[in-house]
């Protein structure tokens, strides 16, 4: 006699539930039979309301308790003989586990990962609030993303991923915070309270960019909301006291090789700087003091004489160091130091 599989059972769930949730929400679910099933399971065409937003993907489902791994709350997919398939598809290629025991899945961007990994055998990734794939975060989080589109966190729900120690679910944080809340006290709260608490490895160039919207400088290139006068003067203050400790980790952010030029993260270190109310005290306290690397006392003397020319006979103490002496000749020479030619 013959007996349907409980894994057919099991991988009908689960692309039922995505088709549910993806016609739930206006969108177009195209399922692909068994017998043309090269490593797409379906085919999704995205809606905004009743107009097409020209956005498919290609997606694979893996179904069952057996595609999660609970000890350390990951998700697998495995590759299998899909490599090609996958990595040449004309489409987007997104990844979903479904877990029948809570209702919910977990997406990953095939092609993405596949590119970061050739060599793996399976799709390993981890299961957090950023990929989770239910009613709610479809058009909360999964659309959005995939549109390119802002998320739809509300400001509580942004803080909380942005303090988030999972490096997907900070990253949609900080960008809702800043797309969504750029007039919100609390939003410079945490993004100034992140550079001050945490340690170096753990900052971003996009949260020092986005910081910089603050002071601003002319490689900013930003179409959203303006920054009111309110909060721009809120977030000067927030900035305009940072002490020698701050000036310092600030300062170590900036790549030694780029330096400060046009459109670096150190050119937004140096306007975040710019308006610090004790600015000239503290860098020159950083440049005499030998304790510091040649680097960050060679970034501080740049800023220093780079707003303000008359430091120069200061900077003529430590013309020993050479990049020092080349900004002392430089002002001899044209009368200024300029940082961005």
């Amino acid at each position: 006699m013959p007996k349907l599989k409980k894994t057919s059972i099991t991988a009908k769930k689960g692309v039922n539930f995505i088709r549910g949730i993806v016609e739930e929400n206006g969108s177009v679910f195209h399922k692909i039979e068994q017998d043309n099933d090269f490593g797409i399971d379906c085919i999704v065409e995205f809606f905004i309301g009743e107009n097409p937003a020209n956005k498919s993907i290609g997606i694979q489902i893996k179904s069952g308790s057996s595609y999660i791994i609970r000890t350390n709350n990951t998700a697998i997919i495995p590759v299998d003989d899909h490599y090609d398939y996958w990595v040449n598809y004309s489409l987007p290629v997104y990844g979903i586990v479904y877990n029948e025991s809570n209702a919910e899945s977990y997406w990953v961007d095939i092609k993405k990962y596949l590119a970061q990994n050739p060599d793996h055998k399976n799709i390993v990734y981890n299961i957090s609030r950023s990929n989770t794939l239910n009613a709610t975060n479809y058009r909360k989080l999964f659309l959005p993303i995939i549109l390119g589109k802002k998320v739809g966190l509300s400001l509580e729900e942004s803080i909380s991923y942005f303090q988030s120690q999972n490096f997907d679910e900070h990253h949609i944080g900080m960008s809702s915070l800043f797309n969504n809340f750029i007039n919100k006290e609390e939003t410079w709260d945490n993004f100034i309270g992140f550079i001050q608490n945490k340690p170096i490895d753990y900052i971003s160039g996009r949260l020092i960019y986005y910081i910089a919207h603050i002071p601003w400088h002319g490689d900013i290139f930003y179409l959203g909301e303006n920054i009111n006068p309110k909060i721009s003067h809120y977030g000067k203050e927030l900035i305009s006291g940072f002490d020698e400790h701050m000036i310092i980790k600030l300062l170590s952010l900036i790549d030694e090789q780029t330096g400060i030029m046009r459109g670096s993260i150190g050119e937004s270190i140096e306007s975040i700087i710019s308006i610090n109310k004790n600015k000239k005290v503290v860098l020159k306290k950083i440049i005499e003091n030998n304790e510091n690397t040649e680097t960050i006392r060679i970034f501080s003397a740049m800023i220093l004489a780079y707003n303000d020319k008359t430091e120069v006979e200061f900077l003529r103490k430590y013309t020993s160091i050479e990049i020092i002496n080349n900004i002392v000749d430089f002002i001899d020479k044209f009368g200024e130091f300029e940082l961005y030619m």
